[in-house]
C-alpha cells in the first residue's frame, strides 16, 4: 500500500542500504539530520573538531590575545577543510553510483527493447522475405547502436567495441561483396558514425593495437563505398588512412602477420586507388601508384620469408604480385608481365596447399586465373589466355549452382564467361562465344529484380554487348539487333550509368555496344546507321583513352584491338560505302598499330590483329576470316 510501482519500492530499499531517507518516513529535520551524520560521521567529527576549535580559539582570545586566536583559527580552519573533503569524497562516490545505477538502468530497458523487435518486427519482417528481414535487422541494430553511442559514459573498450558494432552493421548496409541491402548511403552513415565513436580515442590508444584496427577497418570500408558511389577521391583519402593505420600496427607488432598482412595488402589498394590495373575509379596518378605497388611488392616478398608455412602470407604474395604484373604491363613490357601473372599464380597455388588455404580456395583460383587470362590477352596469347578461363569458368559455374543468391558468387561465374566470350571474339570464333552466352544466360537468368546501383544491368550490358557482335557474325543479326536495341534502352533509361562519372571500363562497354550496333546495321545495309554508330564507337574509344595516362600500353592496346573489332563488321553489305567506312577504320587501326610497334610492344608476325590488319592491306584472306 506504501509504493505505487515496484520501482519505487527498488528505490527505498537502495535508499536504505545507502543510509539515506526512504520516502515510506516522514522527513523530519531530525530524521533527515540524524541520516546524514550515519552517512558522514567522518565529515561530522571534523566539523565537531573545528568547532571545537572555533571555541578554544574564543575563549584563547580573551585569556591571552591575537597569538592564541591565531591557533584557534587554524584549528577550526583545518577541521572544516576535512569536513568538506569528506563530505566532496562522499558526494562523488554517490554520484558515481547514482550514474552506474542509471546506466544500467538504460542499458537493460534497452536490451529489453532491441529483444521485443528482435522477436516480434524482425520475425515479421523475415516471413516477407529475406530482403526485407535483413532491411528491418539492421534498422533494429542501427537504432540499438545509435542510443548506445548517444550514452556519453561508455569506457574506452566500449567505445571500440561500439565502433567495430557499427562498422560490421555498414557492411550489411551496402558494401561490395558482402550479403548487402544495396544503401552505401546507408552505409557510409554508420562509418561516419564510427569514426564519431573511435577518433576521439586517438589521444590514448594511438599505441593500441584494438585502436588501430578497429579504425582501419572503418576507413577500409568507406574507400570501398565511395569508390562503388563513384567517388574516387574521398575513396583514395580513406584508403591512404586504412594503410597508415594498418603500418602502425604492424610496427606495434611486427611478430604477428595479423598486421603484417593488413599493411602489405593496403599499401597494394593505395596503388590501385591511385592508378589500378583492373582500371576502375582511381585518380590518373600513375607514378605514384607504381611506387605504392613496388613497396606492397617488396612487402610480400619479406612476408613469405618470415612466415613460409602461413597461406595467409603465401595468399597476399599472388595479390600484390598480380598488382606488380598489372604495372609491368601498362609500362608495355608484357612478357614480364605475364611472367609475373605466372609467378603470382603459384604463391596463390602455395598458399591453397597450406593449412587453411582451402577456404579461400574457389575466390582465389578463379581471380588469380582471369588476371593471368587478361594479360595473355594483352600480350596477343589468346589460345593461352583461353587454356587458363576454361577451369576457372568450370569452377566458377560449380559455385555458382551451389549459391545463386548473392552477387558475389554471381561475378565468380560472370568474370571468366566476359572474357571467355571476348576472346572468342579475338579468336573469330563466333560460334563458340554465341553458345556461351546462351548458357550463361539461362544460368544466370531472370536478371534479379533488385538493382539499385545497377550492377546487375551493368554485367548483363557487358555480356550481351560481346554476343551481339558475335551474333551478327553468325549469322544471328535479328537477335543482334534486339540486343543492342534493349542496350540503347537501358543507356537512354540511365540503368548502366555510363556518363556518371564514367570508368575506364564504363566508356569502353559503350563503345562495346557502339560496335555492336554499327556491325548490325552494316549486316542490314545501313551505310548510314552503321556510319553513325562506327563514329560514336571511336569517340568513346578516344574518351576511354583520356581517362587514363597518356604512356598507358595497356590502354593503347585496347584502343587498337577494338578498333580493329570493329573494322571487321560486315561492311561489305552496304556497299562501297560500307567499304569506305570500313578503309577509314583500318587506317586509323593501322596508325594505333604503329604506335604501339614503335614502342616495342606489338609484334606483327605474332598477333592477329596485326596480321589481319596486314592482310587487308594486302587484299588477302586473313586468320581473323575473310576480308570484307
Amino acid at each position: 500500500e506504501r509504493y505505487a510501482s515496484v520501482d519505487a519500492l527498488a528505490a527505498d530499499i537502495t535508499a536504505y542500504r545507502e543510509g539515506r531517507p526512504v520516502s515510506a518516513r516522514a522527513a523530519s529535520p531530525g530524521y533527515v539530520l540524524g541520516k546524514w551524520l550515519q552517512r558522514h560521521r567522518a565529515a561530522a567529527g571534523a566539523a565537531a573538531l573545528g568547532g571545537l576549535g572555533l571555541i578554544s580559539g574564543l575563549a584563547a582570545t580573551v585569556l591571552q590575545g591575537r597569538t592564541a586566536l591565531a591557533l584557534g583559527a587554524m584549528g577550526m580552519g583545518g577541521g572544516l577543510v576535512m569536513a568538506l573533503l569528506q563530505a566532496r569524497r562522499a558526494q562523488l562516490a554517490r554520484d558515481q553510483a547514482a550514474r552506474a545505477r542509471d546506466e544500467a538502468t538504460r542499458h537493460l530497458s534497452e536490451l529489453r527493447r532491441l529483444a521485443n523487435r528482435m522477436v516480434f518486427d524482425v520475425n515479421d519482417a523475415l516471413e516477407r522475405g529475406i530482403t526485407e528481414g535483413r532491411r528491418q535487422l539492421v534498422q533494429t541494430a542501427a537504432q540499438s547502436l545509435q542510443q548506445q553511442a548517444d550514452m556519453h559514459a561508455l569506457t574506452d573498450a566500449e567505445r571500440l567495441d561500439l565502433g567495430q558494432a557499427l562498422s560490421r552493421l555498414a557492411k550489411l548496409e551496402g558494401q561490395d561483396n558482402t550479403h548487402n541491402l544495396g544503401n552505401p548511403p546507408g552505409a557510409l552513415a554508420h562509418y561516419e558514425r564510427a569514426l564519431q565513436v573511435l577518433q576521439p580515442l586517438a589521444p590514448r590508444l594511438s599505441e593500441d593495437l584494438q585502436w588501430h584496427a578497429a579504425m582501419m577497418a572503418v576507413h577500409d570500408g568507406m574507400a570501398e563505398v565511395q569508390r562503388s558511389l563513384r567517388r574516387p577521391v574521398p575513396a583514395a583519402a580513406h584508403i591512404r588512412r586504412a594503410a597508415e593505420h594498418a603500418e602502425r600496427a604492424a610496427a606495434l607488432q611486427p611478430a604477428d602477420l595479423r598486421w603484417r598482412v593488413a599493411a602489405c595488402a593496403t599499401r597494394a589498394q593505395v596503388s590501385d586507388y591511385r592508378y589500378g590495373p583492373v582500371r576502375i575509379h582511381a585518380l590518373n596518378e600513375l607514378d605514384g601508384a607504381a611506387q605504392d605497388a613496388q613497396v606492397a611488392f617488396e612487402a610480400g616478398l619479406r612476408l613469405v620469408v618470415d612466415f613460409p608455412a602461413e597461406h595467409r602470407a603465401w595468399r597476399t604474395r599472388g595479390y600484390v604480385q598480380r598488382m606488380h604484373a598489372g604495372m609491368l604491363a601498362i609500362q608495355g613490357r608484357f612478357a614480364e608481365s605475364v611472367a609475373a601473372d605466372l609467378e603470382a599464380w603459384a604463391a596463390t597455388q602455395r598458399a591453397l596447399a597450406l593449412p587453411g588455404g582451402e577456404a579461400t580456395r574457389s575466390t582465389d583460383i578463379i581471380g588469380a586465373r582471369v588476371r593471368l587470362a587478361i594479360t595473355l590477352r594483352t600480350d596477343g596469347r589468346h589460345e593461352a589466355a583461353l587454356a587458363e578461363l576454361e577451369p576457372a569458368l568450370a569452377l566458377g559455374e560449380r559455385v555458382f549452382r551451389d549459391d545463386s543468391s548473392s552477387f558475389h558468387t554471381r561475378m565468380m561465374y560472370i568474370a571468366p564467361a566476359q572474357t571467355m566470350l571476348d576472346l572468342h571474339l579475338h579468336l573469330d570464333n563466333p560460334v563458340a562465344g554465341v553458345a556461351l552466352h546462351d548458357h550463361a544466360w539461362r544460368l544466370l537468368a531472370p536478371m534479379p529484380s533488385e538493382d539499385p546501383l545497377n550492377k546487375w544491368h551493368w554485367q548483363f550490358g557487358w555480356l550481351d554487348s560481346l554476343f551481339a557482335v558475335a551474333a551478327v557474325a553468325s549469322s544471328r543479326t535479328d537477335e543482334a539487333a534486339a540486343v543492342v536495341a534493349r542496350l540503347r534502352g537501358w543507356l537512354t533509361a540511365g540503368r548502366l550509368r555510363l556518363r556518371d562519372n564514367p570508368r575506364t571500363l564504363d566508356v569502353e562497354l559503350e563503345a562495346n555496344i557502339e560496335i555492336a550496333a554499327a556491325h548490325v546495321a552494316a549486316a542490314r545495309g545501313d551505310p548510314g546507321g552503321a556510319g553513325r554508330a562506327a563514329d560514336a564507337a571511336q569517340e568513346r574509344l578516344l574518351a576511354m583513352a583520356a581517362l587514363r595516362d597518356p604512356s598507358d600500353a595497356v590502354e593503347l592496346n585496347r584502343r587498337w584491338q577494338l578498333t580493329v573489332r570493329l573494322a571487321r563488321g560486315p561492311w561489305a553489305a552496304c556497299g562501297d560505302a560500307g567499304l569506305a567506312i570500313q578503309q577509314r577504320l583500318v587506317a586509323d587501326a593501322r596508325q594505333l598499330q604503329d604506335a604501339l610497334a614503335a614502342r616495342g610492344i606489338v609484334s606483327v608476325r605474332t598477333s592477329r590483329e596485326a596480321q589481319w590488319l596486314d592482310a587487308v592491306h594486302q587484299r588477302e584472306p586473313g586468320p581473323m576470316g575473310p576480308v570484307r
